[in-house]
This record gives structure tokens, C-alpha cells and sequence, in this order.
């Protein structure tokens, strides 16, 4: 059941281009991405109801118009081009009033088109968000701030949830499905001996497990930046490597894209506070 639940809250999120104040029209994916991060951060926002903003609070309506303005910026661009380049991008007409684009129109394509990019990629990510869940797991009895304790549940459940999300993708096309506690997962692709982009040592990890206090606070924040900004290198590697075509593949490394960079802004929010004495 749970599992149903995280996938109808990333697979079926529907949104009318009307909601926006645009006119419900037909663009294709390749202009979403040329935009990126900005669309896909804020469709990332609405999908995820427990994702803090940039301030630390929930989505609300106020958000609206950063992506309102995205999705106009997406189809000013659709409609530019779409004379000369119908025939190459795949821009199809208008459609008829009362229609809506959803997300699974923008990101169409055919469910068995994955590549090897995108499987390293899940199975990379697996490891990566495993590691993630390991630095939050010692916060608890070493943290002396609570938003701190907050952030790290938060980032645990998120993470927690999209490993199970990486692991369904993966078993669902029959390709192997790595274990989040497989001591060798932190490394690179295939066994090889290298960490993954942002991802700590196990020096870094003794030093940080062996802090308390501040002490604890200001690296794990640190470190946790380092770690999201990793994240954010492995979806520039997907994209750049002609993955991400698959639909499910590019609504998640999308969402992937905008949550890491909330929890980034909140983060280093955190340590301006702590710099200026802040409790």
C-alpha cells in the first residue's frame, strides 16, 4: 500500500496549463529542460507536500507564482518555435479549450525506452540517498538544535521513500536491484573504488559521529550540503549522458533536482543562523 501511495504521488500529479493563467496548449520536454532547474524545482514542490521551501515552510499558494511564470516562459518558447520546428521538436497543435496538459503529456515517451544511463543512475542514487539516511541516523543524542533534528527527518523519510521509489523502477524492468546496505553500494558504478559526487568518507563519517554539540550541528550541515549538491551532479551527469528520456525516469530525476535544492537553501539558512548566535 505504501508503496502505491509514493508512486501516485509522483505519477499522477496533474496540472492544468489554465491553473497557471496560460492557455492550454501542447509543448514538448525538450523545452521544459531547457529551463531547468527553475520548472522542474517548482513542480517538484507541489508533488511533495512534505518538502520545506526556501523560508522552512510548507508550499502555499504564494509559491504559485514562481511557477506560473516558468510554465509561461515554457510556452512563450513552445509558441516561438513552433512554426519553424513542429516538425523536429515534436510540438503538436494546440489543444482544443477545456483541455489540460498534464505531466505524464510533457514527459511522454515509451515506457521501455530507458538506457544503461538511467539504470546506473537509480542504482547509483540508491547508494547515494543510503548514505544520506547514515548521516542522519546520528544526529539523535549528538544535535543540540531541534530545527537541525527536524531537517534530519525530514531528509530521512524523503530519502527513505525515494530509494523504495528507485528500487520499484528498477524491479519493475527486471534490471538488478541494488541493497541500500550493501557495504560496497558507495562506490562508483560496476565496484569501482571511487565515492559518488558529495558523498563522505569514512574518515569524514568517524569525525562527524564522533562530534557533539555545535561541533556536531555545523559539519553535519556541511557535509549534508556537500552530499545534495553530489545529488545534483548525478542528474546533470543523467541529462547530459541523453538518459532521463523514459517518462517515470524524468518526473523523478526532476523531482530529485528540486528537493535536493530546497533542503540546500534551508540548509544554508541553518548556518547563517548559526553564525549570528541564533539558538
Amino acid at each position: 500500500m505504501r508503496r502505491h501511495r509514493i508512486r501516485n504521488r509522483l505519477g499522477d500529479l496533474r496540472i492544468p496549463t489554465a491553473f497557471f493563467g496560460v492557455p492550454n496548449i501542447s509543448f514538448d520536454r525538450s523545452i521544459v529542460r531547457s529551463l531547468m532547474p527553475v520548472p522542474e524545482t517548482e513542480v517538484s514542490r507541489l508533488a511533495r507536500t512534505n518538502s520545506f521551501n526556501a523560508d522552512g515552510f510548507h508550499m502555499s499558494s504564494r509559491a504559485r507564482p514562481g511557477l506560473a511564470t516558468a510554465m509561461m516562459l515554457a510556452a512563450l518558447s513552445g509558441c516561438g518555435g513552433a512554426a519553424g520546428q513542429a516538425g523536429q521538436s515534436g510540438v503538436g497543435p494546440a489543444q482544443s479549450a477545456g483541455q489540460s496538459t498534464t505531466i505524464e503529456q510533457v514527459t511522454s515517451a515509451d515506457p521501455s525506452s530507458y538506457t544503461r544511463a538511467d539504470v546506473d543512475f537509480m542504482q547509483g542514487m540508491i547508494a547515494h540517498h543510503a548514505q544520506a539516511i547514515v548521516m542522519t541516523g546520528l544526529v539523535s543524542g549528538r544535535s543540540s538544535r531541534p530545527d537541525v533534528q527536524l531537517l534530519a527527518r525530514r531528509i530521512d523519510m524523503s530519502q527513505a521513500e525515494e530509494i523504495e521509489i528507485m528500487q520499484r523502477w528498477l524491479g519493475e524492468r527486471g534490471e538488478e536491484v541494488p541493497s541500500p546496505d550493501d557495504p560496497h553500494a558507495h562506490h562508483g558504478h560496476h565496484g569501482h573504488e571511487m565515492l559518488m559526487p558529495g558523498m563522505l568518507t569514512e574518515e569524514e563519517l568517524t569525525r562527524l559521529a564522533a562530534s557533539r554539540g555545535l561541533e556536531f550541528d555545523r559539519p553535519f550541515l556541511e557535509f549534508m550540503i556537500r552530499h545534495h549538491e553530489g545529488a545534483l551532479v548525478m542528474v546533470q551527469q543523467l541529462f547530459a549522458s541523453g538518459g532521463g528520456q523514459d517518462s517515470e525516469m524524468f518526473q523523478f530525476a526532476s523531482h530529485v533536482d528540486g528537493d535536493q535544492r530546497i533542503e540546500i537553501a534551508r540548509m544554508h539558512r541553518l548556518l547563517g543562523e548559526m553564525g549570528t548566535g541564533n539558538p
